[in-house]
């Protein structure tokens, strides 16, 4: 483990769960995060060799294609490429953070039907009053470019607030920085 949570975990007597260790039923040994390997592999590094070895490692499991969007023909595409069509009209419009997971607002525009493989992964839907769903989904259900453009877009939008004097916001940016 990294030493940050090793100390952590110690200063706490064990009395928590450690975040990222998926802890088995019965008497099975707890496995790491493929993060946790990564991240105690890298403090563990000597030189710069080692070091090298584990950005390779890193670099070959980034999922790299799944950062852009895809292109919108993708009627007879089969296998992964059918998730990112049943995300083609998609867009984030929200997010929420409940204790350690991440979830998403997921608004499909004109998309009338909703493939079942996307269907199965919703944890709530939540109606709006102009009639527009809003599906929540855990953050490892959706496709990665539309989390980076939500991202960005969320950015863009608190840049300019930063240079505003915090009682001149409208009540939608307190909600929003919250």
């Amino acid at each position: 483990l990294p030493r940050s949570l090793v100390k952590k975990a110690a200063r706490q007597g064990g009395s928590k769960k450690i975040p990222g260790i998926y802890y088995a039923e019965g008497y099975e040994v707890p496995k790491r995060s493929r993060q946790f390997v990564w991240r105690a592999a890298v403090e563990m590094s000597r030189n710069a060799s080692q070091l090298a070895l584990q950005v390779r490692f890193l670099d070959l499991h980034v999922r790299w294609g799944d950062l852009v969007r895809p292109e919108q023909n993708l009627q007879d595409a089969k296998g992964p490429e059918t998730e990112a069509s049943a995300f083609r009209n998609a867009f984030i419009c929200d997010k929420k953070i409940m204790e350690s997971k991440i979830k998403y607002g997921v608004a499909f525009g004109n998309q009338k039907h909703l493939p079942s493989r996307v269907m199965k992964n919703i944890i709530e839907v939540e109606q709006s009053h102009n009639g527009k769903d809003k599906y929540w989904f855990s953050e490892t259900r959706i496709p990665l470019y539309l989390i980076k453009e939500y991202e960005e877009n969320v950015e863009k939008m608190l840049l300019p607030l930063a240079d505003k004097p915090m009682n001149v916001l409208s009540k939608l940016q307190r909600r929003q920085l919250k």
